[in-house]
Order: C-alpha cells, then structure tokens, then sequence
C-alpha cells in the first residue's frame, strides 16, 4: 500500500484532533460548562490549551507541474544524483515557505521569515537559509 495512504490518513486524524480541542477549548468556557461538577462532561472538555498548525509538505503542493512530476518520478533511494537533491531541497522550501497553515502560524505569533545575509567570503559563498524571527 502506498505511503501517501497512511500519510493522508495521518494528516486527516490530526486535522480532526486540531478541530475537537478547538471546540472543546471554546464549549469549556460556556456557563453551563465552566460551573459543572458532572466528570464526564469535565473529562470530555480537559483538552490541551495548544494550538496546533498542521503544515503539508508534500509535492502535490507545487503549483509546477513539471516540477511536481519530475519528483514524484524521482526513484526512491538513498544514492541520487546532486541536481536532484538540489530540486528536492528547493521544492521543499517552496511548498514550506507557501504553506497556508505556516503563513497563519507567522501571523498569529508575530513571527517573519528572514534570509540570512550572503557571506562577503568569496571563497566560502554562504547559502541562503531562511530563519524564522519573533518580535
């Protein structure tokens, strides 16, 4: 069975989590709720006070059809050529930084993305990497 089956599986229990305890966060703060001694009814509302940002990173994501397709064909190893690495790294970070669910986590906290300055070394040319930076 392919990977995706379970992953998608995964990604759909987690997003059911994210919405169960957002409401049982909201129903635990009604009068009727927030006053009762009946257990169960605390029990079922004694959810974590997390937020949860389920971020999908994967290459169905990439608006570049070409793209999507030549890494979806990419053989599954541990040995692939450097250009392919380099395609795998870089669709990584475009479907991450163009994530819906990173740009509300960046919004709700604050937070921005940043890319480190490029060295001035020309014998050691630094990579770009981007950096998250909070208020």
């Amino acid at each position: 069975m392919p990977i995706d089956h379970f992953s998608f599986e995964a990604i759909e229990l987690l997003k059911d989590t994210m919405t169960r305890w957002r409401d049982m966060q909201e129903i635990r703060h009604f009068p009727e709720v927030a006053n009762s001694h009946d257990p169960a009814l605390l029990r079922l509302t004694d959810v974590p006070n997390a937020e949860i940002y389920a971020i999908d990173v994967s290459f169905a994501e990439l608006e570049d059809k070409a793209e999507r397709e030549y890494l979806n064909n990419l053989a599954t190893s541990f040995a692939l050529p450097s250009e392919a690495v380099d395609r795998l790294r870089a669709a990584a970070g475009t479907i991450v930084l163009e994530a819906p669910e990173l740009k509300r986590l960046l919004h709700d906290s604050g937070a921005r993305i940043v890319s480190e300055p490029k060295s001035a070394s020309a014998s050691a040319p630094a990579q770009a990497a981007p950096a998250v930076v909070t208020p």
